[in-house]
């Protein structure tokens, strides 16, 4: 899990019978179904790495705007 949490919801599990592909990770229908952290944690590994490939990472990806001001920082403590 990253910390501090994202707002963004990953799409794990669909059903193509109820759902509906919108644009690159949105979909629609069906209904969401949120789980609690008592059923485990999504690790999102492009996360994982030496603090310089990090660095590198969210000040030249096209979604740095997206990185939480600070985040990096807490990172190391």
């Amino acid at each position: 899990m990253t910390r501090p949490r994202e707002r963004f919801t990953p799409c794990i599990m669909l059903d193509l019978r109820f759902a509906r592909h919108v644009h690159i990770r949105e979909f629609e229908g069906g209904r969401p179904l949120l789980l609690s952290p008592e059923y485990g944690l999504i690790h999102h590994y492009s996360y994982a790495g030496s603090n310089e490939r990090i660095h590198r990472k969210i000040t030249t990806w096209s979604h740095r705007q997206e990185v939480v001001p600070g985040w990096f920082g807490k990172r190391l403590r």
